[in-house]
């Protein structure tokens, strides 16, 4: 049965069902999260968001229950993500899929283009003129948070645009929320959840992917394309063409909670 058979009725009863179905199902699906907006709250500064306490032991019971089809799909680089989640998760398509480690350990990572140097000075000269705006780089790309200073979004968005154009094709824009990313090409979070899907031991899985943002569009194509499951976290499903939405972090990790604990035995013995 496809995916919109399981969704035909009531738009919330549907998706409640689906839902459900997937829990009940552990062997027929895999999991890919979006981080930032997603699993976290989103905070001012890239690096003042938190990781509840339990949210690592959650993703390892999920990946037990799921036969470790679960996979991270972020802008945030692997090692970052092995820091705050306690190496919680292996697979990981980090920086919107430029760099990625599958379920072995193998890390494939793209180089960066010589214009993303060029483009770094240029945007350090920019710094000084655009208060309140704050530079993460990330290696393979660079990006501008604006949260802070919601007036400079057009400057961000003019002076990244101007740097990708000069790039010969070799950098690209990623706009997100209240940040502009100046990025390699080649690659991006739909591609590595299809690469993923190729893989032990996501092949043979439906893919569910949960998101947030213009970045994640992408990977909503690929799950859908793969006839998995494309949940939005925040915003209408129609808006972007998903499966069905959630309202928040919150409710994706009380999801991630209640599929992991399902008809499992916890570390001490006990029934969940």
């Amino acid at each position: 049965m496809s995916i919109e058979d399981k969704m035909s009725g009531d738009a919330p009863e549907a998706a409640s069902s689906l839902l459900q179905h997937v829990i009940d199902h552990p062997s027929d699906y895999a999991f890919f999260f979006d981080v930032d907006g997603t699993l976290l709250e989103i905070a001012l500064s890239p690096d003042a968001v938190e990781v509840p306490p339990g949210l690592p032991d959650a993703l390892r019971d999920l990946a037990e229950r799921y036969g470790d089809a679960v996979a991270l799909l972020s802008g945030r680089a692997i090692a970052w993500l092995d820091g705050r989640f306690d190496n919680a998760v292996v697979p990981i398509g980090g920086l919107h899929g430029l760099e990625r480690r599958d379920a072995g350990g193998t890390v494939r990572r793209r180089e960066p283009p010589p214009m993303l140097d060029t483009a770094r000075d240029a945007i350090l000269a920019a710094l000084d003129d655009m208060t309140g705006v704050l530079m993460e780089d990330k290696g393979l790309s660079i990006a501008l948070h604006y949260r802070a200073a919601p007036e400079q979004r057009l400057t961000v968005k003019r002076l990244l645009t101007k740097l990708a154009d000069a790039s010969d094709g070799t950098l690209e824009v990623l706009p997100g929320k209240a940040v502009v990313e100046l990025r390699t090409t080649g690659a991006h979070k739909g591609s590595a959840l299809l690469a993923f899907a190729s893989e032990p031991p996501f092949a043979g899985r439906r893919p569910v992917f949960f998101g947030d943002d213009r970045t994640d569009e992408d990977a909503f194509v690929a799950a859908k394309e793969k006839d998995g499951i494309a949940v939005v976290i925040g915003r209408p499903a129609e808006e972007v063409g998903a499966t069905l939405s959630l309202p928040d972090p919150a409710s994706v990790r009380a999801f991630i909670a209640r599929a992991g604990a399902s008809s499992r035995v916890d570390r001490t013995g006990a029934t969940a």
